[in-house]
């Protein structure tokens, strides 16, 4: 590893460790609500680290930026901005949504160039959703962190990889996977002991890089099966949504039937055990799914999209067992 990651490294575990004894300072952090995961006030917008990690990454390979670069970065400085402040003070839901909406809508217009006219809201639909489905994982600690380190990693290994080989925006985004991993590792470092979460700061920022890595990815390979590699989250995420709507609940009312949700509620399964396992599953699933050769990729996502479905009915039904005994 080259000596500007090591002093990266060092100097965001530093800022980490700043913002976390300012934040305490000025009793700044989460408050315990309905759907919290979490039994005290806890400091906030730990994710900054990441928001750090990707300017560093920007000083540093400035040479390498086009102008689809710039208007990505500069969305994801809007997202990162508004989630900031949101985690400083709530904001009303609808300038957090509009705010997603211009940062993926600005970035997706430079990233889709040439694509079909219906790939390009079908993309910026599906960041949307991603960012948000992420966005759930905090409060679980060290699930996001861990979930997100497991996805970036493999992200920066596909980018390295011959399937991806002579794709212009490579080492950029290669670039941008090494310094986003350094920027969790930052963050990891504190929520380790539970001491700081990530915030909408971090985990929405978070959420629209991997969406940009991950399109990126799928528009030079045009293989849509590289969506197995965030597939834990999106099938958790979808199946409760859709549980929670033939159900007659309100899907944008705050809750805690994520699965992991229920593990740690219902099965009092460990925050650690929980995020471990979690981040674990995806994992192996990537492992084995850059191990599978093209012609069965796209079988053994069906396959595992629907052996996740199982999983997640059976615990959610033995989970509304418990809460009836």
């Amino acid at each position: 590893m080259g000596m500007e990651y090591i002093i990266g490294f060092i100097v965001l575990v530093a800022a980490e460790g700043a913002f976390l004894v300012l934040s305490r300072r000025r009793h700044v952090g989460a408050a315990v609500t309905a759907r919290s995961s979490h039994t005290c006030v806890t400091p906030t917008a730990g994710g900054i680290a990441f928001i750090l990690a990707a300017a560093a990454c920007v000083v540093f390979n400035h040479a390498l930026m086009s102008t689809a670069a710039w208007v990505t970065a500069g969305a994801a400085l809007l997202l990162g901005a508004v989630s900031f402040a949101d985690d400083m003070r709530p904001l009303p839901w609808l300038p957090r949504l509009l705010a997603q909406v211009a940062a993926v809508t600005a970035a997706y217009w430079f990233i889709c160039p040439g694509e079909p006219a219906w790939v390009m809201p079908v993309a910026a639909f599906g960041a949307l959703a991603f960012i948000n489905s992420l966005n759930f994982l905090d409060g679980i600690r060290c699930m996001l962190g861990f979930y997100a380190l497991v996805a970036v990693a493999t992200l920066w290994y596909v980018l390295g990889s011959a399937a991806c080989a002579g794709m212009p925006s490579q080492p950029l985004l290669t670039q941008l996977c090494l310094w986003m991993m350094l920027g969790i590792g930052a963050f990891l470092a504190f929520n380790l002991s539970d001491s700081i979460f990530c915030g909408d700061t971090g985990s929405v920022f978070a959420g629209f890089i991997i969406s940009v890595l991950l399109t990126a990815v799928i528009l030079y390979t045009g293989d849509i099966t590289y969506l197995t590699l965030v597939i834990v989250c999106l099938c958790d995420t979808a199946l409760t949504t859709v549980l929670r709507l033939f159900s007659g609940k309100n899907i944008f009312k705050p809750h805690r039937t994520f699965l992991y949700q229920l593990l740690t509620t219902r099965f009092r399964w460990t925050h650690m055990r929980t995020a471990t396992v979690y981040a674990a599953l995806q994992l192996v699933i990537n492992l084995i799914f850059l191990r599978t050769p093209l012609s069965g990729r796209l079988p053994f996502l069906i396959t595992i999209a629907i052996l996740l479905s199982l999983i997640h009915l059976a615990v959610r039904r033995r989970a509304e067992a418990i809460k009836g005994l």
